[in-house]
């Protein structure tokens, strides 16, 4: 029991400039009270300490500890980590926000949270604690995690390594199909104390600190030397994420059977923002990185302020952390200073609603995105393969934000008002062989069957109505050719193969891929059908009578909702047929007229 009595530590202010505390630990056992003492220092100078990257926990779990001789509240799991940390005979130089930032001013901590990236990148080194290991599973998951990291698996050294997304392959479907490959017959043979490792490294990639946003930042600014604590046992950060790697893309078998494919892939993605080879604008790093937690929603935004990409061409962040601006104001701020800073239309694609209900509150500008929620579904303007698209990425952004308002006034063309929606769509049933799942495929099918049908259909052909099909379900990516989609059918569903390209083999088709690229685009968004002819894949949030339109500047096309003289903005779309800027050829032959809308 913690007896420690007597007077609550109090913070003295921090000086102007780039100062922080750096927490002195000092030595002990394990069953002595915990005793730091902090010292002021600039950044500017050089001081050797470690900067520790932990979970909070609940906020109710706290412990205490004696600073300067009197008691300071900490996390729990922070006390845990310092007496794991702590040398029984030197003193330890360390950081970690809930000592050396004083939780209780608001002024400081927005300072020190603007810092962060910094403070993590210019500490000696970084220590992950994940927590204790009283039946010391870390020993044999982090023998595991090395041994893949270092190729010396035998199990999974005859399966052919693949390059994580952003280097070779161009799309995320692309590198998932590649792990599909890993051959499940080495599960056959694990021998007991082989699965124990494995079942090991599971419940350790299951620990909170790989779900927390902070924690990408934090190593992702000194991952080099960042080392990973869990009890007793060490293993090199790298070596985590470089096993994390290896194994999405040559175990993958081994992932959804010790069920860790998640948990593998966000320890993966934790080190792959920080370090991808593409230069993703930051409205893509937000959207990629929505589904971590955090307990405050505004930290969604700030815990990555240290991305390359949140910095703008004067050095100064995209938005500065305040603490004091509500969740809804932090986003207005965000989306403003990315269409007048950045120039870009980008951050209309991050918008997600979750209901068509949601754009009845007018107190919320509908085109302003809630970086605060995980996505929906996946950006298409977000998808580094998507490049290719030039729907009006060959005309000038053109629009105004009012001073003092969320009203936003864009120009471009209408090009269609939506006829019929789908239902909204779960991205399983590509892969799945249920039978209800099957109805659900046959179901979309025929959706989209019965527009091609239909005397305004412009996709005339048989094969142009196969292609619709296929790049509409897999939203123009381009691994999913038409003959993909004519083995699918074929595999599938037989009895609506006669949509299949006439020209193209089922023999040479991948069904696997056309599936894999099918779940990963629809999951979460509704075929629609417009009254003009047009097929596509827009938001779960749209209905009928919204409207198609065509933004000058923008990747993707959108769905608008009409309301009075104004619109609301519903979301981004994929439409066959007008995503190689055709609408802006038609414009071009004064078939098209200019038009302004006003977002709200």
């Amino acid at each position: 029991m913690n007896t420690m009595s007597g007077l609550e530590y109090q913070h003295t202010p921090l000086p102007e400039g780039d100062s922080i505390r750096v927490c002195q630990l000092e030595p002990g056992n394990e069953a002595d009270d915990v005793h730091v003492r902090l010292l002021t220092f600039d950044l500017s100078t050089e001081v050797p300490y470690t900067a520790l990257s932990y979970v909070w926990g609940h906020p109710e779990d706290r412990a205490t500890v004696r600073c300067h001789g009197k008691r300071l509240t900490i996390p729990a799991s922070l006390l845990e980590a310092l007496k794991a940390i702590r040398h029984p005979t030197l003193d330890e130089w360390l950081w970690a926000d809930s000592i050396c930032i004083d939780q209780q001013n608001t002024r400081e901590k927005n300072h020190q949270v603007a810092l962060m990236g910094n403070i993590y990148g210019q500490a000696s080194r970084v220590t992950v604690w994940l927590g204790a290991d009283p039946d010391d599973i870390a020993s044999g998951a982090f023998s595991l995690a090395k041994q893949i990291a270092l190729h010396e698996h035998p199990l999974l050294s005859n399966i052919r390594a693949v390059k994580p997304p952003h280097q070779e392959l161009s799309s995320s479907a692309e590198w998932i199909r590649m792990g599909v490959h890993a051959d499940p017959q080495a599960l056959s043979d694990l021998d007991s104390g082989e699965r124990r490792r494995w079942e090991h490294l599971a419940e350790v990639s299951r620990r909170p600190w790989f779900t927390r946003i902070w924690v990408i930042q934090e190593v992702g600014m000194a991952s080099s030397r960042t080392s990973v604590m869990c009890g007793n046992r060490t293993i090199p950060w790298q070596q985590l994420a470089e096993a994390a790697r290896q194994m999405l893309f040559r175990a993958h078998a081994f992932l959804v059977h010790f069920n860790m494919a998640k948990t593998i892939y966000d320890c993966f993605q934790i080190y792959d923002t920080f370090f991808s080879d593409v230069d993703d604008p930051f409205v893509s790093v937000l959207s990629r990185c929505s589904h971590f937690d955090c307990g405050d929603p505004r930290d969604k935004i700030y815990a990555l302020l240290s991305h390359p990409s949140a910095r703008m061409q004067d050095g100064n962040t995209i938005v500065q952390p305040d603490y004091t601006c509500s969740i809804y104001q932090l986003n207005v701020n965000l989306a403003t200073q990315t269409l007048g800073k950045l120039h870009s239309l980008q951050i209309l694609s991050a918008v997600q609603h979750y209901r068509s209900t949601d754009l009845d509150d007018i107190s919320i500008a509908s085109w302003v995105p809630s970086f605060e929620k995980p996505r929906i579904y996946n950006m298409l303007w977000g998808i580094p393969s998507f490049h290719h698209l030039q729907t009006a990425t060959k005309t000038l952004p053109r629009f105004h934000k009012f001073h003092n308002s969320t009203t936003l006034k864009m120009v471009g063309l209408l090009v269609g008002s939506i006829d019929r929606c789908g239902t909204t769509i779960k991205g399983s049933w590509f892969r799945s062989w249920a039978s209800g799942d099957l109805h659900h495929l046959k179901a979309l099918i025929s959706f989209i069957g019965a527009g091609s049908n239909s005397s305004n259909c412009i996709y005339p052909t048989l094969a142009d109505r196969a292609k619709a099909i296929c790049t509409t379900l897999t939203a123009g990516e381009p691994h999913a050719r038409p003959e993909h989609f004519t083995a699918f059918a074929k595999v599938r569903i037989p009895d609506t193969a006669d949509l299949g390209d006439p020209n193209s083999s089922s023999e040479a088709g991948d069904s696997e891929m056309f599936a894999i690229c099918a779940a990963y685009y629809t999951n979460n968004r509704r075929l629609f059908a417009t009254a003009q002819g047009y097929i596509g894949l827009g938001p779960c949030a749209m209905q009928e009578y919204d409207i198609l339109c065509v933004l000058f500047g923008c990747l993707v096309p959108f769905v608008l909702r009409p309301s009075g003289e104004r619109y609301r903005l519903v979301g981004e779309c994929y439409v066959h047929g007008i995503m190689q800027g055709e609408a802006i050829q038609v414009l071009e032959r004064g078939e098209y007229m200019e038009q302004e809308f006003v977002l709200y």
